[in-house]
């Protein structure tokens, strides 16, 4: 049986030792984040998505002094989601650009190709050095978007069609909670695409399907295409509940915008 004193000892040392960690962990932040700069600036060139572009296709910003820098932009019909306040985990960003997929998110689009070809052969070091260097965009510009999942009741009018055909096609797979099923289904709680203020691409994996990025060791995973099975306002009334539950202050998407999407194609 401890003594108070030694309880007292013990209690102090966690807390030093759990101080040195801290400290540590955010000197090896401090040396990881300019490598991160540079490759995210530089080779990367991640803001020539990601970045919006002015009325002369220019971006409008080049580094993160400017908060339009990583801010999310339209890039060939699809919507390049801000880097700048992720709830992404730090290894589960790190896996997204290692792997294609983490334990609650997934990557398809555009960006599946920006994986397979280039991020997946990162260095351990540069992956933990880009990753370090996005969080750090966190505490910058805009404050942070709101996390966290909030009632359709709250945000439009209920919404029972969408509801039934979200149960039908959807629920199978991302759960009746939306979160999916762990390095496996991607959650769409806390996800980029469905908390952006674009719809396309909720539209456009509804629409045309999604597909993983090919990484090593890793099998793609797959969801089906449904503008075959789904009238046009069909996957209007399950994008709405989708981004009902579970983004915020998002306007309800209008059949014109899945009909023009799907006359687009993929």
């Amino acid at each position: 049986m401890m003594a108070a004193s030694d309880t007292l000892k013990a209690t102090g040392c966690n807390i030093i030792c759990h101080g040195d960690r801290a400290r540590a962990a955010v000197s090896r932040d401090a040396e990881l984040i300019p490598r991160g700069k540079y490759l995210v600036e530089g080779p990367g060139h991640c803001g020539a998505c990601h970045t919006p572009r002015g009325v002369a296709q220019q971006e409008k910003a080049y580094d993160d002094s400017d908060p339009a820098f990583l801010s999310g932009a339209m890039i060939d019909g699809w919507f390049a989601p801000s880097l700048r306040n992720s709830a992404i985990p730090a290894e589960e960003l790190k896996d997204l650009l290692q792997k294609g997929r983490s334990k609650h998110s997934a990557i398809t689009g555009p960006m599946a190709e920006v994986v397979t070809q280039s991020t997946q052969y990162l260095t351990n070091n540069d992956l933990n050095a880009v990753t370090a260097y996005l969080l750090s965009l966190n505490h910058r510009g805009s404050s942070p978007t709101q996390k966290n999942p909030v009632s359709s009741s709250a945000q439009h009018p209920e919404n029972k069609a969408g509801k039934i055909l979200y149960f039908r096609y959807c629920s199978t797979c991302h759960g009746v909670e939306g979160k999916g099923t762990d390095d496996n289904v991607p959650s769409l709680v806390n996800n980029a695409s469905v908390e952006a203020e674009d719809p396309a691409n909720v539209i456009k994996v509804i629409a045309f399907g999604a597909e993983t990025p090919v990484t090593e060791g890793n099998i793609p995973y797959k969801m089906p295409a449904y503008h075959d099975e789904l009238s046009a306002h069909e996957m209007r009334d399950i994008v709405n509940y989708i981004r009902g539950e579970w983004s915020v202050n998002q306007h309800p998407v209008e059949q014109k915008e899945i009909d023009e999407i799907i006359k687009k194609g993929h």
